[in-house]
């Protein structure tokens, strides 16, 4: 009868121990940097102008985004939806630099 039961247990932590190193799941995370304002003008200083492309430019701030996978599965070019991908979407915001 020990003999059954500690032949289970075995089983089990055997069974557990082979199921956590099969499941390998794909965890795609993101992060973001501190806001970096390079300039600014305000009501304050009139005689700051910052001009890009000859235009007219208010502020001038830089973010760091970050996608990486915290999984041990490796993200496929198929594992995105070709109806819904990935985007990073900014409102009243011109992106003047975007590096890989």
């Amino acid at each position: 009868m020990v003999y059954f039961i500690l032949g289970a247990v075995i089983t089990l932590l055997v069974s557990l121990i082979f199921y956590l190193i099969g499941n390998k799941r794909s965890i795609p995370v993101y992060g973001r940097s501190e806001e970096y304002v390079y300039a600014m003008k305000d009501r304050h200083n009139d005689h700051l102008k910052i001009l890009w492309d000859n235009e007219i430019v208010t502020n001038v701030r830089s973010i760091k985004l970050t996608f990486w996978n915290k999984g041990r599965k490796l993200i496929r070019k198929t594992d995105i939806s070709g109806t819904s991908p990935i985007a990073v979407q900014c409102k009243n915001i011109r992106s003047f630099d975007i590096k890989n």
